[in-house]
């Protein structure tokens, strides 16, 4: 449970996804790619730095038990943009199937600052606790940073 700033005291941060395996996993928001690499714990992950929000924190997002990556250190991704497909890697294995998704957060301008796991559900582009898809029709503003889902939406069989 986060705290009124938005920060994870705990030590499963971020939220699970549900996917299928291959589904693709997409950016929630333009920002430099600054991890593309395997770990044992979390096999395949990438991590976007968005820059600075308009509380003064700099923001990150993670994307971990990816089947593959499809960006690279450096990458400049667009929201929406497809960055890697969803798997069972790493301590996911014997899961259910999901994407982990986490947001950063540090103090902008703190360089050596330790950076802290926010609720995700503060950050969708619809608000607070407002899960917000990826539309690529739909113009998001760059400023106040917001996110959308990390998975494309899917509409309930029967609805239109």
């Amino acid at each position: 449970m986060a705290d009124e700033s938005g920060i994870f005291p705990g030590i499963h941060e971020g939220i699970d996804v549900s996917g299928r395996v291959a589904d693709p996993v997409v950016a929630a928001a333009d920002g430099i790619v600054t991890e593309s690499h395997r770990s044992w714990a979390w096999e395949n992950q990438v991590r976007i730095d968005h820059g600075s929000n308009e509380n003064g924190y700099d923001v990150q997002t993670l994307y971990v038990h990816l089947d593959e990556r499809l960006v690279t250190i450096g990458d400049r991704v667009r929201r929406g943009q497809q960055i890697g497909t969803v798997g069972i890697t790493g301590m996911a294995a014997g899961d259910p199937l999901h994407l982990h998704f986490v947001v950063y957060v540090r103090p902008t301008g703190v360089a050596s600052g330790r950076w802290s796991e926010a609720n995700p559900h503060l950050y969708w582009s619809d608000g607070i606790g407002k899960v917000t898809c990826y539309q690529p029709e739909r113009d998001y503003p760059f400023a106040p940073l917001r996110l959308t889902y990390p998975l494309p939406c899917r509409r309930p069989q029967g609805v239109q």
